[in-house]
C-alpha cells in the first residue's frame, strides 16, 4: 500500500495562472531520466549507501541486544548530536507512545541553559548517552560529550563510564573516536559515504527508534517500497518523487515559487517537517540555487501563518500532508447549546471531525486563492508509512538536485562558518587567559 500524492492543486486548470501545464514534465524529462539512470547505476555498484541500507537486516539484529539493555537498565536516554545526527531520530521517535518518548532526550543544540537544565534533572547513574557525529569532529557534539563526561565522572565510578555511553562515528581517525577509545566506550561505525541528513535508516535513526519500542524492520520496509519502485520502473513520469521534484523546480522557474511550505495535519509529523527542512535546504542550497523550506503544523499554524499564505506574497508552493481524522476521538454527547447556543455546531462532533474539516478547508482555501498546493494523503501514520515518506522526500531531493545541477550530498558553504567559529573561540579563550 502506498500513500496518495494529489497534484491537481498545482496545475493551471485548477489554480489558473499560478499553476503548471498538464504536460509540465515534458520539458524536464531528460534530466529526470538521467538522475533515474544514475540512481540505478549507483544501486548496482553500491556507490550510494542510501539505496542499500534499507534492505539490510544483519545490522539491526546486531543492535537488538544493545537496545534491549538500554531499555532494561536505564530510566533515561540522551542523544548527543546535531543536524542529521539528531533530526531523523527525533522524527521517528515521535511515532512512539508518549510514555516511551518521555525517557528519550535529544540535546541537539549547545544553549548552556538547556544543556545544564537537562543534565541537572537526570539521575546520571540511570542515564545512557548515545553520542553521534559522522565526522567525529563536530564541535557542538564534542563539547556536549566532554561536558557530559565531566558530569558523569562525578557521579559514577570511573570503571563504569563505558557502560553509560555508545559512540556512533565513521571508522577513521577523529577526535570523538580517540576520546571513545581512551575511555573504552563502545563504538558503532557510522556507515561510510552516508551523509547525516540521509542517515535516518541507519543506526543513527534506528537505534533511538528501537529504544522507544518501534520496529526498525517496518521502518525500512516502507523505505524499500519506494526504492523497489524506483529500481523497477522505466517510465519516470509516474514516479511520485520525480513528479514532486518537477513541481518544485518548475513552480520556481516559471511561477516564482521560491518558498516550499511543508504543512502536515498530524502532530506526529511535526518533527518530520524539521527533518525535511534540513534535508531540502542543505542538499539544494548551492550555487545560487534552491528554494527555502518552511515548516508549519496544522491546525496550529492556521492561527499564525495561514493569513500570510492566503493573502501575502504569491511566492510559495505548499505540501499538505493529511490522514483521515473523521470520527476519531469521542463525540460530544451533552447538549452544551443549552448553556451557550453558539457551540451548537460542535455537538455530536469528535475532535477528529473538526480536524478533518479544517484540513480539507485549508486545502480548498489555498487552491481557491490560487496557491499551488500538493496534497499527500496517508491511510495512517505507521512506522512503514514514515519510512515511505522519508524515502520519498530523500529521492525527491535528489531528483531536484539533478534538475539544478548540484551535488545533493555536500555542504561546502557550511565549512566557512565552522572555521570562523573555531577562530573566535580561540580568541575568546586567549583573551580570558591573558586578561
Amino acid at each position: 500500500m502506498y500513500f496518495h500524492q494529489e497534484i491537481r492543486g498545482c496545475l493551471k486548470k485548477t489554480v489558473q495562472s499560478e499553476g503548471l501545464k498538464e504536460d509540465f514534465m515534458a520539458s524536464i524529462l531528460p534530466k529526470l531520466k538521467k538522475t533515474h539512470q544514475d540512481l540505478k547505476k549507483a544501486h548496482a555498484s553500491n556507490a550510494l549507501p542510501l539505496l542499500k541500507i534499507p534492505y539490510l537486516k544483519e545490522d539491526i539484529v546486531a543492535l537488538k541486544d544493545l537496545a534491549l539493555r538500554i531499555q532494561d537498565d536505564f530510566s533515561d536516554v540522551v542523544v548527543l548530536g546535531t543536524g542529521g545526527s539528531s533530526l531523523g531520530g527525533q522524527a521517528l521517535a515521535a511515532l512512539a507512545p508518549k510514555k516511551a518518548r518521555n525517557r528519550l532526550h535529544f540535546l541537539d543544540n549547545i544553549d548552556p541553559k538547556t544543556y545544564t537544565s537537562c543534565i541537572k534533572d537526570l539521575n546520571l547513574q540511570e542515564t545512557f548517552f548515545i553520542v553521534i557525529s559522522k565526522s567525529g569532529n563536530t564541535a557542538e557534539t564534542l563539547i556536549q560529550f566532554l561536558s557530559t563526561l565531566e558530569n558523569v565522572k562525578k557521579e559514577i565510578d570511573a570503571s563504569s563510564i563505558q557502560n553509560h555511553f555508545v559512540v556512533i562515528t565513521e571508522n577513521k581517525k577523529s577526535s570523538l573516536r580517540q576520546l571513545a577509545n581512551h575511555y573504552k566506550i563502545p563504538i558503532i561505525d557510522h556507515p561510510p559515504k552516508l551523509g547525516g541528513r540521509f542517515s535516518v535508516f541507519s543506526v543513527v535513526g534506528l537505534l533511538p527508534a528501537m529504544i522507544v519500542g518501534l520496529d526498525p524492520f517496518e521502518i525500512r520496509e516502507g523505505a524499500t517500497r519506494i526504492l523497489d519502485r524506483l529500481l523497477s520502473i522505466d517510465n519516470i513520469e509516474n514516479f511520485s518523487p520525480a513528479i514532486g521534484a518537477g513541481l518544485s523546480y518548475l513552480l520556481e522557474k516559471e511561477k516564482g515559487k521560491t518558498i516550499s511550505v511543508m504543512m502536515p495535519y498530524i502532530d506526529e509529523l511535526n518533527q518530520f517537517s524539521f527533518w525535511y527542512r534540513q534535508l531540502w535546504a542543505e542538499s539544494l542550497g548551492k550555487k545560487g540555487k534552491g528554494t527555502t523550506p518552511v515548516n508549519a503544523l496544522g491546525a496550529v499554524d492556521q492561527h499564525s501563518q495561514l493569513q500570510l499564505y492566503l493573502d501575502g506574497p504569491k511566492d510559495k508552493f505548499y505540501t499538505v500532508i493529511v490522514s483521515s481524522m473523521e470520527n476519531k476521538g469521542a463525540p460530544l454527547t451533552e447538549p452544551f447549546h443549552k448553556i451557550e447556543n453558539s457551540v451548537k455546531y460542535l455537538e455530536g462532533a469528535a475532535i477528529g471531525d473538526l480536524m478533518e474539516a479544517e484540513q480539507r478547508a485549508t486545502i480548498d482555501t489555498l487552491i481557491k486563492n490560487k496557491r499551488p498546493t500538493r496534497v499527500i494523503e496517508i491511510p495512517d501514520l505507521t512506522p512503514d508509512f514514515m519510512g515511505m515518506l522519508m524515502m520519498h522526500f530523500m529521492l525527491e531531493t535528489i531528483f531536484m538536485a539533478g534538475l539544478y545541477g548540484v551535488d545533493p550530498f555536500d555542504q561546502p558553504a557550511v565549512e566557512e562558518g565552522k572555521v570562523l567559529a573555531r577562530q573566535y573561540l580561540a580568541k575568546t579563550l586567549k583573551e580570558r587567559l591573558h586578561g
